[in-house]
């Protein structure tokens, strides 16, 4: 925007702008005023007198910005109507800028008739597989390393794993989804909520939060209480049956691992081992599963598995902080939004002004976060002469003049070039 000027600098401007009466241009929203200092009641209050009677009427509370011209150089700053009337009591900041750097002035969007929105292409790609809620970040170009597997080709990594599976369970198989879908109740469970089932004992309920340790499985505390709540369409009661069941089948131990891509459940690992047995799964287990499962994938994914999906194009519809007749800021907390946008990434808007909708190509110019969201500064790029007319009429409440087009922000004049 400019020059933040330091704290003595501002207090020698302030003091100045009192003593020679300095006209000073107030912008409201659609609205503009001349005036001249008539005191600096403190260093954070300023005293107006307005030039015309005619001149709009401010409201106490306003948020303005003024403008003003000191030793050829044009500043500004933002404050607020403490009280109006011909004289103009107004709230200074802290904030003082000069060599303003814009082209337009940036103001409040209109109230309740302006409308932002866009589409990007989305890091997450469409595939016929089950969809859950959980995302796995699967990095193509990552190398997964593992002192139990070797994942240079398929068929040695399913090789290994079913030597290594055989001291812990009798039953080892792979189901993946894309021919068939989920079809048994352990399935559906595993695919619906990305959760691996973990039953060490089948003759008692399912793991607890604090013995599943961090790990992703279907923990007791997610099981329905009530006879009227399900949990993936039995209630309490008939999951303890098809525990008991599995027992009566002669299963002790019985583990579902899903082969989770990005959003998507590809599969499911089935490893079952007999109460003649005697010796039921551990977490161990579980863990060698689990980073197999996640070596398969890895595999999969560099052998093509899953070529030919969609890559998704996502909607936003972000808030727009303020607006000029050259470009915009807009704020949103979507952390997908802000790893696809950077620096100088190229933007096409749809921006709707009093039901006029307006295409834009837009350049991001800044971008910034605070807190949870991310706010990004879009320099307008291209857009119809019609529409820019439009809009400026629609941001400043007048139309667009040569003197617009000759001088800066604030009436400033352009920066020199440097060649």
């Amino acid at each position: 925007m400019g020059n933040t000027l330091g704290r003595i600098e501002r207090e020698f401007v302030l003091v100045k702008m009192e003593e020679q009466q300095i006209e000073i241009a107030v912008h409201g929203e659609r609205k503009r005023a001349s005036a001249k200092v008539l005191s600096l009641v403190d260093l954070s209050t300023l005293r107006l007198q307005q030039l015309s009677p005619s001149e709009p009427v401010f409201i106490k509370g306003e948020p303005v910005r003024l403008f003003f011209n000191f030793f050829d150089h044009t500043m500004t700053f933002e404050g607020s109507i403490l009280e109006s009337g011909e004289e103009l009591l107004i709230s200074i900041p802290n904030t003082v800028v000069k060599n303003l750097q814009r082209k337009f002035e940036r103001v409040p969007p209109p109230e309740g008739n302006i409308h932002l929105s866009f589409d990007i292409a989305s890091s997450r790609i469409e595939l016929d597989f089950p969809r859950t809620s959980q995302f796995t970040q699967v990095d193509q170009e990552e190398m997964i390393f593992s002192s139990v597997f070797d994942a240079s080709s398929i068929q040695g990594l399913l090789e290994q794993f079913n030597h290594v599976i055989a001291q812990y369970a009798e039953v080892a198989k792979i189901r993946m989804f894309r021919e068939k879908k989920p079809e048994i109740f352990e399935e559906l469970v595993v695919a619906s909520g990305g959760n691996a089932l973990f039953l060490p004992d089948t003759s008692r309920s399912f793991p607890s939060l604090e013995e599943a340790e961090g790990r992703r499985m279907v923990v007791d505390e997610e099981l329905p209480l009530g006879d009227s709540d399900l949990f993936c369409g039995k209630k309490r009661e008939e999951l303890k049956s098809w525990l008991r069941d599995l027992g009566h089948e002669g299963i002790l131990s019985e583990l579902v691992m899903p082969i989770c891509y990005r959003e998507y459940v590809i599969g499911v690992i089935l490893l079952q081992t007999g109460i003649g047995r005697g010796i039921p799964f551990t977490l161990q287990v579980f863990d060698i599963c689990s980073e197999f499962a996640s070596i398969l994938v890895h595999s999969l994914q560099q052998n093509g598995y899953f070529a030919g999906g969609k890559r998704q194009v996502e909607s936003y519809e972000p808030q727009i902080v303020n607006i000029s007749a050259s470009g915009l800021l807009f704020t949103h907390s979507s952390a997908e939004l802000a790893s696809q946008i950077g620096m100088y990434s190229d933007l096409s808007i749809r921006l709707t002004l009093s039901g006029r909708p307006m295409q834009i190509a837009c350049r991001v110019m800044r971008k910034y976060h605070e807190e949870n969201r991310a706010y990004y500064g879009l320099q307008f790029m291209e857009m119809k002469p019609e529409d820019f007319r439009y809009l400026f009429e629609a941001v400043y409440g007048r139309s667009f003049t040569e003197r617009d087009d000759r001088l800066w922000e604030g009436g400033a004049k352009p920066p020199e070039v440097v060649l």
